[in-house]
């Protein structure tokens, strides 16, 4: 199997583990499982880390095109969203209801993203 695809292969099993850990977390109820709780930070963190330092390696072999950038700049954008109001779930006391939804949507778009990153960089 090429390396390339082993990577995405990876980046994508990775977040898969972060949004079945989330899922999982949210079925736990309050108060949140400490055991559950990190793991979910320590894979979302770790997914981040490496699909982060993918794309930049990525990155210094070909030139992204104005699309590809757009894409992984909404990427960053959704990582970011979701560890804010990730770390605003976590605190106790109740949140706005569209903290929750934000949390709750931008995985999948996060994943729509990764899907159509990999489809454009195939079709090439």
């Amino acid at each position: 199997m090429d390396s390339i695809v082993q990577k995405i292969i990876l980046s994508g099993a990775l977040l898969c583990g972060v949004i079945f850990a989330g899922i999982w977390l949210t079925k736990s109820g309050r108060p949140l499982n400490a055991l559950l709780f990190n793991a979910h930070k320590l894979i979302a963190l770790g997914f981040t880390i490496y699909t982060v330092y993918q794309v930049v390696q990525f990155g210094k072999i070909i030139n992204f095109d104005p699309l590809t950038l757009t894409l992984l700049l909404i990427a960053g954008l959704c990582l970011l969203a979701l560890f804010i109001s990730g770390a605003f779930l976590s605190f106790e006391r109740p949140v706005p209801v569209f903290v929750l939804w934000i949390h709750k949507l931008t995985p999948f778009i996060l994943c729509a993203l990764f899907v159509l990153g990999v489809y454009f960089h195939l079709q090439k």
